[in-house]
């Protein structure tokens, strides 16, 4: 879902703006009509088409730049309101595997997403998987608890604004939901956008992102050397019989 809308920047405005160039570039003494104009105007409109161009690929090579998910990444700190006026930290689940995601209530998108999320949490949720959403659409303070209780969820919804989710993320946001993944020791280890096709599938995406972090875990714990026993404890009596001799 858009984040924001665009107004079709062609009005009566625009037109007046363009016919008062072509008339200072044609020169005041050219016909407006016939063959002239229709000739200049073909070389016009291929300038104002090859500027096009450059323009639009310097703005989709900056985008992509902008757009860019650095991951792997240390998590800083989020802070955001719950309903009940408490507040949420992420760092209260450092030692579980997180996925945060930013959401608008009002948006189709993120209701199937938090769905999908909350089977995960009770499929994954005993083994350390812990699923937080953010809203940050207007009015969502009101509208938090109703969208908990008609999709029936149960892993923490918070609210915050716009900008505090922009910093959190490091990239403009055009489409929700956006989602990043968060192993246990606090580093964001993916992030994806709301116009990634990581959404088209994305139950399937996101076991396998979960499982991952979920058995990397595992693995490192079976890894830790083994702590070296103690010796036992000498017994009274041996001790006691030590000092007659």
């Amino acid at each position: 879902m858009p984040v924001t809308g665009f107004k079709d920047a062609w009005d009566r405005g625009a037109c007046h703006r363009f016919f008062v160039h072509a008339q200072k570039t044609l020169g005041t003494e050219a016909p407006v009509t016939g063959f002239v104009f229709r000739d200049k105007l073909r070389v016009m409109r291929q300038d104002w088409t090859r500027r096009f161009a450059v323009v639009m690929v310097c703005g989709l090579g900056l985008a992509a730049l902008s757009f860019a998910q650095q991951a792997p990444r240390e998590s800083p700190e989020f802070a955001a309101k719950l309903p009940n006026g408490q507040q949420l930290l992420l760092s209260q689940y450092r030692g579980k595997v997180v996925a945060l995601t930013f959401i608008h209530t009002t948006c189709p998108h993120c209701q199937e997403t938090s769905r999908v999320l909350e089977k995960l949490y009770h499929e994954y949720g005993p083994k350390g998987f812990q699923p937080i959403a953010v809203a940050f659409d207007q009015y969502a303070m009101i509208r938090v608890p109703e969208f908990k209780s008609q999709l029936g969820i149960t892993f923490p919804i918070a609210v915050a604004n716009y900008d505090e989710v922009q910093n959190y993320l490091q990239m403009p946001i055009r489409y929700v939901p956006d989602i990043a993944f968060i192993d246990r020791k606090g580093v964001i280890r993916a992030q994806y956008a709301g116009e990634s096709n990581f959404f088209e599938n994305q139950e399937p995406n996101m076991r396998r992102e979960i499982e991952t972090l979920l058995n990397e875990s595992t693995a490192q714990k079976s890894r830790a050397p083994a702590k070296k026993a103690k010796p036992p404890a000498k017994s009274a009596s041996i001790s006691a019989a030590r000092g007659l001799k």
